[in-house]
């Protein structure tokens, strides 16, 4: 989930869930992602709706985008991110969203400099520090 797919995410959740019925997290994350994804339709029509009416708002290619990664459309986001972070450069949220995508799809050197950019606008971003976390993992772990 952490890379915005609720697609990919609900399909192996349902894997641990069928593998786990017990284990409280499984099910727990598995109502998150089937819920994530339900919304995001809806918010892919109401962001698509706002864009046709004021193409120049950054919040709702970031909402566009975010849509789309949760329906597992990870490489057809990266354009509504990327017009997001244009017409908002210092957005934290849309810089770690897009590199935590860039990492959905192992593009994990593209990622880092997203992260590197989001923590310097905001030390905070938990998606940031999450990020370079896995780009490190998997950088010291090929």
């Amino acid at each position: 989930m952490f890379y915005g797919d609720c697609v990919t995410a609900t399909k192996y959740l349902r894997e641990a869930v069928q593998t786990a019925p017990k284990h409280p997290l499984a099910s727990i994350d598995l109502e998150k992602a089937e819920k994530r994804l339900a919304k995001a339709k809806g918010e892919l029509a109401k962001a698509e709706d706002g864009l046709a009416k004021d193409p120049s708002k950054s919040e709702l290619w970031l909402k566009k985008a975010s849509s789309l990664a949760a329906m597992g459309k990870l490489a057809d986001s990266l354009p509504a991110f990327d017009k997001a972070i244009s017409l908002a450069t210092e957005d934290a949220e849309a810089l770690a969203k897009k590199g935590a995508v860039l990492e959905g799809l192992g593009k994990f050197k593209d990622a880092v400099p997203l992260f590197e950019r989001a923590l310097k606008i905001k030390p905070t971003s938990q998606i940031a520090k999450k990020g370079m976390n896995l780009a490190e993992y998997f950088a010291e772990n090929k």
